[in-house]
């Protein structure tokens, strides 16, 4: 983006493939985050991350203009090249030491059906009965 900024229609389709990116930063942090934390913390953890996602709302706006300030209209995207490459460097560290734990759960399917059919259903006893498949079987 900073090469291109003289092009017009380049540049506009490139910011809306960035804003699409760093838009999802947020949600996909808290997706992350839920699936990691017990039940009984997962409230305390979005506060937590509402609270980061807060302050980096209010301190990008007062350090952008640093960038700016050096390296011209291009310096906005020089200042999100830092940010997001800090991002990484974090991600990746925190990939390497904490690695991920594998999902053991079993699958549990219902049949596409309402209660009230299978009550009705001559061939059945009435009971809504479920199947267990294991992960290890569905493969």
């Amino acid at each position: 983006m900073i090469y291109l900024f003289d092009h017009f229609s380049a540049f506009l389709a490139l910011s809306a493939i960035f804003g699409g990116l760093t838009f999802t930063l947020y949600p996909v942090s808290i997706s992350y985050a839920c699936d990691s934390l017990a039940s009984e913390d997962i409230v305390a953890g979005t506060q937590t991350l509402l609270i980061a996602y807060s302050l980096g709302a209010m301190l990008g706006p007062m350090l952008a203009p640093v960038f700016m300030l050096t390296l011209g209209q291009q310096g906005l995207f020089a200042y999100f090249i830092v940010v997001l490459a800090v991002f990484s460097v974090l991600l990746g560290w925190r990939k390497s030491t904490h690695p991920n734990k594998p999902h053991e759960e079993s699958y549990l399917a219902y049949p596409p059906v309402t209660p009230v059919s299978i009550e009705v259903d001559p061939r059945g006893d009435g009971e809504l009965t479920s199947c267990r498949i294991d992960q290890q079987s569905a493969k």
